[in-house]
C-alpha cells in the first residue's frame, strides 16, 4: 500500500506541475456511514479528453478509493475518451496499473488514442457491444511559427519517445507482434479500427459487458465547459 501511495502522489505532482486547474468532478455514493464502510465496489465514469486536469481527478479518485474503503474489491471504470495528451495518458496507465484495489476497464463507446493507455492499464478489459477502439500513431503540435533544425530534433525526440510508451502498454494488452506495433505506430493510414468481436480477438478485451454495473459510490470525470 505504501508502495503504491508513493507511485500514486508522484504521478499526481507531475500532473499537477503548472496548472491548478481541475476537471469537473462529480460524486454520488449514500450518506449512511455504515454502508459506505461495507461497500466492495465502486464506478468511475471517465468521458474527458486525456489531459493534465482529468487524469489529475482521475488518478485522485483512485487514490481515495484505496486508501478509504478498506473493503472495497472492485472499481469499475468506464471510458469514453477520444484521447489527447501522451504524458497524461501514460500517467493515466500506470495509475490503473498500479492501483491496489482491482480495477476493470470498461469502453462505454469510443476509446482511442491516448486514451488507450489509460484503458489498458486494468488486467481486466471489457466494452459495450457497441465499444470502439482506434488506436493510431502519436502526433505532436508545434509550438513555434517557423522550425529550426533543433526544433525538428526535439520534435522527433519527443515522437521516438510517445511510440516506446504506445509500445510498451500494446504489448501488454493485446496479441499484435511486434511488427503489428511497429506498423500501426509508423503511419496514419496503419491505424486500427476494432469492434468488440475484434478486439477480443486481438486481446484487448476479455468479455463484452451486458449491463453497466450498480454501485453505491460513482464518480463522473467530465470536461469542465467552464474552463479557459
Amino acid at each position: 500500500m505504501k508502495k503504491y501511495q508513493r507511485i500514486l502522489q508522484a504521478t499526481v505532482l507531475f500532473l499537477i506541475t503548472g496548472t491548478t486547474a481541475q476537471a469537473e468532478l462529480k460524486n454520488t455514493m449514500p450518506q449512511d456511514e455504515k454502508v459506505l464502510e461495507n461497500v466492495t465496489v465502486a464506478k468511475v465514469y471517465f468521458t474527458a479528453g486525456v489531459n493534465t486536469k482529468s487524469v489529475t481527478e482521475l488518478i485522485q479518485v483512485i487514490d481515495s478509493l484505496n486508501v478509504n474503503y478498506k473493503k472495497l474489491e472492485n472499481i469499475y471504470l468506464y471510458i469514453s475518451s477520444y484521447g489527447g495528451d501522451m504524458d497524461s495518458g501514460y500517467a493515466g496507465y500506470w495509475a490503473v496499473k498500479s492501483s491496489h484495489i482491482p480495477i476493470t476497464t470498461v469502453n462505454l463507446s469510443t476509446v482511442m488514442s491516448s486514451a488507450t493507455m489509460i484503458f489498458c492499464g486494468a488486467k481486466d478489459r471489457q466494452s459495450r457491444k457497441g465499444g470502439r477502439f482506434i488506436m493510431h500513431p502519436p502526433s505532436i503540435t508545434p509550438q513555434q511559427g517557423a522550425f529550426q533544425p533543433d526544433h525538428f530534433m526535439t520534435a522527433g525526440r519527443n515522437l521516438k519517445g510517445y511510440i516506446e510508451q504506445f509500445t510498451e502498454v500494446y504489448k501488454e494488452c493485446s496479441r499484435y507482434s511486434d511488427a503489428e506495433i511497429s506498423t500501426l505506430l509508423s503511419s496514419e493510414n496503419d491505424r486500427k479500427f476494432l469492434l468488440p468481436d475484434e478486439a477480443k480477438e486481438k486481446g484487448i478485451i476479455s468479455d463484452v459487458a451486458a449491463q453497466i454495473i450498480t454501485a453505491p459510490i460513482a464518480y463522473y470525470i467530465t470536461d469542465d465547459d467552464k474552463s479557459d
